[in-house]
């Protein structure tokens, strides 16, 4: 069997972006080369390993948790079931915090619920002379941050911690980002099986409004922000998107924020969600 039939009988049982994702898993090869190959017949052991896979993702396990990775903003990066799987429009995020970010001088950026570390590891690979910590609750997602990091080259500073009591000892950062949960529990059984069933439920459901973790962030962590310090949210459409990133900027302005605004992502749905701490100047 040829990669060309291989994928064909594939996309007839899974949908043909996974089928594309877990040949060129098999194939040990990218997008490009895979083209190139489609003509190669299969061996014995990669035909069964790639079938197999596709089983697998045909019972409504992730692609990238059966392949262990995913790419982001150009980059691979090691993603388990103890992580959330970095999305595409996550890179918004990274954009928004970029722009904050100077290409030539130091900056102390926060991560916080970073699961695999994709937002805070992109900024630092953008931006090498940021000093990057990257915080989770989940010890098993703080590993596989650790691993990213290791893999990129970068040396981050980790810390395991719950953002509603961690204290970080008069630290001071010119820009904290954050992708916490923010899906309200009760959308818990509209979720699609592939997210609610294998997704970490720790890293989805914000509370009963999707806004307790935005709430604590932006009380907790406003003194963690320098002066003229920007903090950046993503949120999402899973659950009244548009609503949320509207409560949050009321929450921000109600702590003392300045300029909080939001950003939609490529579909135009409201996701980023911007404020900057101003100290008042005596």
């Amino acid at each position: 069997m040829t990669l060309r039939e291989a994928l064909s009988e594939a996309a007839r049982r899974i949908d043909m972006a996974d089928a594309r994702v877990l040949m060129m898993h098999t194939a040990h090869t990218d997008a490009a080369g895979l083209i190139q190959k489609y003509r190669d017949a299969l061996t014995p052991e990669e035909e069964e390993t790639f079938f197999f896979m596709v089983r697998r993702c045909e019972a409504g396990e992730p692609s990238a948790y059966i392949t262990g990775k995913r790419g982001f903003y150009g980059l691979d990066f090691i993603v388990t079931p103890d992580v959330l799987i970095p999305r595409a429009e996550t890179e918004l995020l990274v954009e928004r915090a970029l722009e904050h970010i100077p290409a030539d001088a130091p900056c102390r950026v926060l991560d916080l619920c970073t699961g695999s570390g994709c937002v805070g590891l992109t900024v630092a690979h953008e931006r090498p002379r940021a000093r990057v910590t990257l915080c989770d609750v989940s010890e098993a997602a703080l590993k596989v941050a650790k691993r990213n990091a290791d893999a990129l080259g970068i040396d981050a500073k980790l810390i395991l911690g719950d953002v509603r009591t961690l204290e970080l000892s008069g630290e001071s950062f010119d820009v904290i980002l954050s992708n916490p949960p923010y899906i309200k529990t009760g959308y818990r059984d509209s979720l699609e099986p592939r997210v609610r069933d294998f997704e970490p439920s720790l890293a989805l459901f914000g509370g009963e409004d999707g806004l307790m973790f935005y709430r604590v962030i932006i009380r907790r962590f406003k003194d963690a922000l320098s002066p003229d310090g920007v903090m950046i949210f993503e949120s999402g459409d899973e659950s009244g998107g548009a609503e949320i990133c509207e409560s949050i900027v009321k929450i921000f302005n109600e702590n003392g924020y300045k300029d909080a605004r939001v950003y939609p992502d490529y579909s135009g749905n409201m996701r980023i969600i911007l404020a900057r701490r101003v100290t008042e100047k005596i």
